[in-house]
């Protein structure tokens, strides 16, 4: 007889041991909220936590070693077609071999139904059969709930953005266009008149009137930016001569407060780069208008300069630099926020609304630029303006050229204005009165046509918003006609809204914004009839 004794107080130790992690396990399952299910190879339930079960109403069926086939014979009626669903998601996880994630509705019996996300896990065996399924669901109903919620205030949020543009919008085109006539007959009045005491008044109109339409420009501005719709259009221009030009602009002003105002520009500035020069210009046009409005005593001084130059690239340095009222530390990042000023700026003295700096740091973002600002009270301030990597261009283009010198003297040209409202004719006539021009007149689309069949003019200038036919409904017709598609047309238009101005490239050969000048309509009709 042998006898062999074993000591398995070891392995019975492990045994009890696993059993109590199992234990624990299950308690852990339990306790969970989310549903958890283990499946065999065949998708027969192995197990399912509490939530599972309850979910399912699985208390009273014994749903071990069942299919989900076979429990939507056992369950509820509502819940049949969940099961099924599951069991079709089961093969698509054992297809995809793979981790499979899927939104499934699972219905309750008090007529709710809740939506969970399903992570269904399957396990092969070394050899590549089949061996289980683990599935993982989570209520995601209050999530969905919230998406939904977001969507619908999102969807929301940009109507009010759009009906907040287009508001903005009309009253652009409302205000521009007495702007339009205003800045214009002051202009003319301010160009005939040689008493100094009536200049002076008519000189007052016009500044006054470009005061408020650089008001309006700055609402219209922050409401493109926070809508997106800024863009930047860059081609090769004269950094020179735009700084030159804001020497010119602000050497009148300066002048009446007297202060110096000077502009220094370094020999190292490349003429010409490949920059945005109108937001350049608004940039700079912001930073310098501030720093004569808050000196009183000293000067302002401009500075170009560029720094880390190569072959065609370089950094630009603007700076604006005024002995000023200044402005404190703990107020030097307010100054950039839309329509705050620091407290020692908010008088009625000074005035403004706040947005000029606000849309100044906006634009030079854009630009991949950066602005700065040093500052000490009653010392004054220093702005700088960093573009990084700007390209330089060896020439300027063509169409920047600037040249105010137009000749049409040549051949007399026939210019049809169409436009409805009677004082922008009449300015538009005013303006061009000492060209040699032929003004015929049309107050709407309908008479264009009228006139085209009379005699064709050599430049239509065509107002957008007219009565009976409006101005771009009418060169849609005009541009698809052979007798008149190749006279150009050039729109005249009070909207400066992007998504408004945008479609007009498609279809006009340029576009002027109202107001408008007289040097603004000669350099477009330049670009067309130079060569006669």
């Amino acid at each position: 007889v042998y006898c062999v004794v074993e000591d398995v107080t070891d392995r019975v130790k492990l045994e009890n041991e696993r059993t109590e992690i199992q234990e624990r396990l299950l308690t852990l399952i339990n306790a969970s909220p989310d549903i958890i299910c283990f499946k065999d190879g065949k998708g027969r339930w192995l197990l399912a936590n509490k939530a599972d079960v309850e979910i399912f109403s699985l208390t009273d069926v014994n749903y071990f070693g069942k299919t989900d086939s076979e429990l939507s014979q056992y369950t509820d009626e509502i819940y049949k077609e969940a099961f099924l669903t599951c069991e079709k998601t089961d093969e698509k996880a054992w297809e995809k071999k793979g981790i499979s994630i899927n939104e499934e509705i699972i219905p309750l019996k008090t007529g709710e139904n809740r939506i969970y996300e399903v992570y269904k896990i399957p396990i092969f065996n070394n050899d590549g059969s089949k061996n289980g399924l683990v599935v993982l669901g989570r209520d995601i109903t209050e999530r969905k709930k919230h998406e939904k919620d977001l969507i619908i205030a999102k969807e929301e949020a940009e109507k009010a953005n759009r009906l907040k543009s287009e508001f903005l919008a009309n009253m652009s085109h409302e205000i521009r266009t007495p702007m339009n006539a205003i800045i214009g007959f002051s202009s003319i009045l301010n160009n005939r008149i040689t008493n100094p005491d009536l200049k002076k008044y008519t000189q007052r109109i016009e500044s006054s009137s470009n005061n408020l339409l650089r008001l309006i420009e700055d609402i219209l501005d922050i409401s493109k930016i926070e809508a997106g719709h800024i863009e930047i259009l860059k081609h090769a221009s004269d950094i020179r001569e735009l700084t030159e030009d804001i020497k010119k602009i602000f050497a009148l002003k300066s002048a009446e407060k007297v202060i110096d105002f000077t502009v220094e520009i370094d020999e190292n500035v490349p003429h010409f780069l490949f920059i945005d020069d109108f937001r350049i210009r608004q940039v700079l046009t912001n930073l310098v208008d501030n720093a004569v409005k808050f000196t009183e005593t000293g000067g302002v001084a401009v500075s170009l300069s560029s720094k880390n130059l190569r072959v065609n690239k370089t950094d630009l340095i603007l700076k604006i630099k005024d002995t000023g009222i200044g402005i404190s530390t703990n107020e030097k990042q307010l100054i950039f926020e839309n329509f705050r000023q620091s407290e020692n700026r908010m008088t009625g003295k000074y005035g403004g609304t706040g947005l000029g700096l606000a849309i100044s740091k906006h634009l030079t973002e854009l630009m991949n630029g950066k602005i700065t600002v040093k500052s000490e009270l009653g010392i004054g301030s220093e702005f700088t303006v960093i573009f990084k990597d700007v390209i330089i261009s060896e020439k300027i283009t063509d169409k920047n050229i600037k040249n105010k010198n137009f000749e049409f003297k040549t051949k007399q040209l026939n210019i049809l204005v169409a436009e409805d409202n009677l004082i922008n004719r009449q300015l538009i006539s005013a303006l061009l009165e000492n060209e040699n021009f032929k003004i015929t007149e049309a107050v709407n689309g309908k008479e264009v046509f009228e006139l085209l069949e009379k005699e064709l003019p050599d430049i239509i200038l065509m107002d957008i918003q007219m009565p009976v036919l409006d101005g771009y409904e009418a060169t849609k017709i005009i541009k698809k006609d052979d007798r008149y598609k190749n006279i150009p047309v050039i729109a005249l238009t009070a909207h400066a809204i992007k998504d408004i101005v945008a479609k007009y490239h498609t279809i006009f050969d340029d576009y002027l914004t109202k107001p408008v000048s007289k040097d603004d309509i000669l350099k477009s009709i330049s670009n067309f009839i130079s060569e006669k």
